[in-house]
């Protein structure tokens, strides 16, 4: 009897030991399994919250340069005079006839005003509106559009752009020697000035330089899209981004940089468009002002590292991308980048994305993609942090955040990685 006792004592204390032992080795495990979880996540947040800071000095740098190199063309004394050549001879042309006294009648955008039909050449310039501007506009857009909304509202532009983009769609044009003679001395000034101001377009990274004088004529441009020699008050780009920046800057101080964030720009076939612009002044006056607009490669450049992500351990999920306070995106996600048409299946996109006709159209998520997670909205609060969260695909990720530092842009810099990647470290 009492070996029985002692028999069913020792299995008791052998099972309650083996049970502890067990518990103790869970416990071990799930203890062990959650310091390796979160030595990952200190470690990714460590390498996201680096690039975080480094891609918010390369990109604050990049602006910095705009500036500077847009304060450097409004004080150039050769910028100078050919604003002030290009813009007498702008003013001096001399509008034939034809057209001011028996072919065009107006009265002021918005209140009346008609061209008498008749005319060739303003046949001419709203055929190639027609035929190819709002067409080109369509196919990007999905949006249709009267050629006529987009029509310079002067004769002075139709012969200027008649001369400078739309005669070169047709075999037939009427640029005759009258045409031509009319803007016959703003070639030539041009001809001295433009290549000159071509190269610098390029040294400084813009997209585009515009010459505006204080009437709102865009008298310059090195591009010659369609908002060239149009007028930013009463045109049809008065609602514009670039119009926006036109009368911030006709009323600010020499050498104050004004900023317009991205927005979309028909002449640019409703493109991205960001915009800045500077006073231009002869001695203490106002004479107009410069623009330039802001590519949107460079920024993509630095965000994308180049297209090399896995080069600086960001391994398959790693992006670093910007958000404006209307909490869409600044630049292209690198899942767009890398893998669109993965990119297009997800469902979470799709729902998010406020267009995804123009999303594919133009490539890009820049003005597209919508980014409302939790810190967007701590970094648009001013706060610097680090927190797991959805992004906009619907994915757990680390998420390091912070505001960038870029006077007229509130945006937000975020560098994450999906968290499920991180957490394959595990042994």
């Amino acid at each position: 009897m009492m070996a029985s006792v002692k028999n069913t004592h020792s299995v008791l204390r052998y099972t309650l030991l083996t049970i502890f032992s067990l518990v103790v080795i869970v416990v071990s495990f799930f203890l062990f399994s959650k310091y390796q979880e979160n030595q990952l996540k200190v470690k990714s947040f460590t390498n996201l919250t680096q690039h975080r800071i480094n891609k918010k000095k390369e990109i604050e740098e990049l602006f910095f340069s705009y500036s500077h190199n847009l304060q450097t063309l409004s004080n150039t004394p050769e910028i100078l005079k050919a604003f002030h050549e290009l813009d007498l001879a702008f003013n001096n042309i001399e509008v034939p006839d034809s057209i001011t006294k028996k072919k065009f009648a107006t009265y002021g955008y918005g209140q009346g005003g008609e061209w008498i039909k008749g005319d060739k050449l303003y046949k001419h310039v709203l055929n190639y509106y027609s035929d190819h501007f709002t067409k080109s506009l369509f196919k990007k857009t999905n949006h249709s559009y009267f050629a006529s909304i987009f029509m310079p509202q002067s004769p002075k532009a139709i012969v200027l752009q008649n001369a400078f983009f739309s005669k070169k769609y047709y075999k037939e044009s009427p640029n005759s020697a009258d045409y031509i003679s009319y803007i016959k001395d703003y070639k030539q000034v041009h001809t001295n000035s433009h290549l000159q101001l071509e190269n610098l377009q390029e040294k400084f990274g813009f997209y585009d330089i515009f010459f505006i004088n204080l009437d709102g004529d865009i008298f310059y441009s090195v591009k010659k899209e369609v908002d060239f020699a149009t007028n930013l008050i009463e045109g049809p780009y008065r609602q514009s981004g670039l119009a926006n920046i036109f009368m911030q800057s006709l009323k600010a101080k020499k050498d104050v940089i004004n900023i317009h964030d991205f927005s979309k720009y028909n002449p640019s076939l409703g493109a991205p468009a960001l915009f800045m612009s500077i006073p231009v002044f002869s001695g203490e006056k106002n004479i107009g002002v410069i623009a330039v607009q802001i590519p949107t490669t460079k920024i993509n450049e630095i965000m994308s590292f180049n297209m090399k992500w896995q080069d600086n351990k960001l391994q398959q999920t790693g992006e670093v991308y910007l958000v404006g306070d209307d909490y869409l995106m600044r630049n292209d996600s690198r899942f767009l980048l890398e893998e669109p048409r993965r990119f297009f299946l997800s469902s979470e996109v799709t729902k998010y994305t406020q267009n995804s006709y123009l999303m594919k159209q133009f490539a890009t998520t820049i003005l597209l993609q919508n980014v409302s997670s939790n810190s967007v909205e701590f970094g648009l609060k001013g706060e610097s942090g680090n927190v797991i969260i959805k992004d906009y695909r619907g994915v757990d990720v680390l998420s390091s955040y912070s505001p960038l530092n870029i006077e007229g842009l509130n945006w937000v810099i975020l560098a994450e990685q999906d968290l499920s990647e991180v957490l394959q470290g595990k042994k």
